[in-house]
């Protein structure tokens, strides 16, 4: 059986098997070996170990040396002379007019062959392009195009969480499927939205925790079954995995959180819960101790019933907090606060009396802020409205008007 190692040519690359060519490697080490893109320099992921036959994919190759320092310092220099040919492709592209985005550029080990990564809606015809910018940097020229989980990939990121994007920092495989069904086993609201990474596609993370959730569902009792507790009969509303908690429903409607561990679900049925007489030979029951080796089962000192009840849709039950309950002040404290509020309004100017009319709304107690809103009584406006007196003209203005301008004129003819 061939002894091989894991290499990766890249930051969370994609990990190939090469021989070890009777060298001895560990994991860490820097070593040369020839690719499908020309030489390059990998580091080695996974330490020596045999396969069969049979779990050998593609060609077989093997690593050709350790790679020296000298390699390293050649290596440094390539991303300068990378960036030096991607402007150069960039101006091709445009004189062509082609539409695509040029995303990055990789020289090649022994600096023979450059391989430019680029992102298009479409197919794109590359031949013309390539010919003309092999001729201006004098390399063999190679162009890829990826698709857009492998463009957030080779950018980075920041998702939604916060922190780096998981197939930038860590992730080495791509092929992970990740469906909408997993969003509805873990409890989401199901809007494309909120959990579709920065490539636009739904995000990584949901198949990392597809299996805890997957277990956990095959555990507990399914939602809708009715359980005994130290409440009476009441249904499962909902599941929150994470926190070991389950919703229950009441009699009364009311709705309270429960830690899991507070209740008895030993030999009930998944399906039907307490009413067995409609379980059949298909029929499982809780299965405790798994619960247990998955860490649901397990109260905590802190944990108990939330201290408040949510009501239900018919408005029978109403909501009932427990908040602490505030020491009333002193009245020493008190007079404090006023003397302190007035010589801080003398201070800023505002212990001018108040101008006549009605007073300002204030929000009743002492601490309350003034909010200098004033209300006005419409009937009170309307009454004295009605008793002003109306202008209206005089009659010795008014025109043709005994006295007036046009009256005396017609006089004195």
């Amino acid at each position: 059986m061939p002894t091989v190692v894991g290499v990766a040519f890249k930051k969370a690359g994609k990990v190939y098997n090469f021989g070890t060519n009777g060298l001895e490697l560990r994991e860490g080490m820097n070593v040369i070996a020839h690719t499908k893109r020309g030489w390059k320099m990998g580091m080695v992921v996974t330490n020596p170990k045999e396969i069969t036959e049979e779990e050998i994919i593609g060609d077989f190759c093997e690593v050709d040396r350790i790679a020296t320092r000298a390699d390293m310092e050649k290596v440094k220099r390539h991303p300068a002379i990378a960036a030096e040919h991607f402007k150069v492709c960039e101006q091709k592209i445009a004189e062509h007019g082609l539409p695509m985005r040029l995303l990055s550029a990789e020289l090649s080990f022994d600096e023979s062959m450059i391989t430019f990564f680029f992102a298009a809606e479409n197919r794109v015809d590359f031949r013309e392009l390539v010919r003309d910018v092999a001729g201006a940097i004098h390399l063999k020229v190679q162009l890829m195009q990826i698709g857009v989980r492998d463009e957030a990939k080779l950018i980075g990121g920041y998702g939604s969480c916060g922190r780096q994007l998981c197939c930038s920092l860590f992730m080495s495989d791509l092929s992970v499927s990740v469906s909408m069904k997993m969003a509805k086993d873990q409890s989401l609201f199901l809007n494309p939205a909120k959990f579709s990474g920065c490539c636009g596609k739904l995000m990584c993370c949901l198949k990392f925790e597809n299996e805890f959730y997957s277990q956990m569902q095959s555990a507990l009792p399914a939602v809708g079954v009715y359980l005994n507790t130290d409440k009476g009969v009441c249904k499962v509303k909902e599941y929150n995995y994470i926190a070991g908690t389950a919703i229950l429903v009441g009699e009364e409607g009311s709705s309270f959180t429960v830690p899991l561990a507070k209740l008895n679900m030993e030999g009930l049925c998944r399906k039907h819960g307490i009413h067995t007489e409609n379980c059949d030979e298909n029929c499982q029951t809780v299965d405790v101790e798994r619960l247990r080796e998955l860490g649901v089962m397990t109260l905590k000192k802190d944990e108990e019933e939330t201290p408040f009840t949510i009501p239900s849709y018919d408005g029978s039950t109403s909501i009932s907090f427990d908040f602490p309950e505030e020491e009333p002040e002193s009245e020493g404290k008190a007079s404090k606060k006023k003397h302190r509020r007035r010589q801080s309004a003398s201070k800023n100017g505002n212990n001018q009396k108040m101008p006549k009319g009605p007073k300002p709304f204030t929000m009743g107690g002492d601490d309350s802020p003034d909010l200098g809103i004033v209300f006005r009584d419409l009937k009170d406006e309307a009454n004295q409205a009605k008793k002003k007196k109306k202008h209206r003209p005089s009659k010795k203005n008014k025109p043709g008007a005994p006295g007036s301008p046009e009256q005396k004129d017609t006089a004195n003819e």
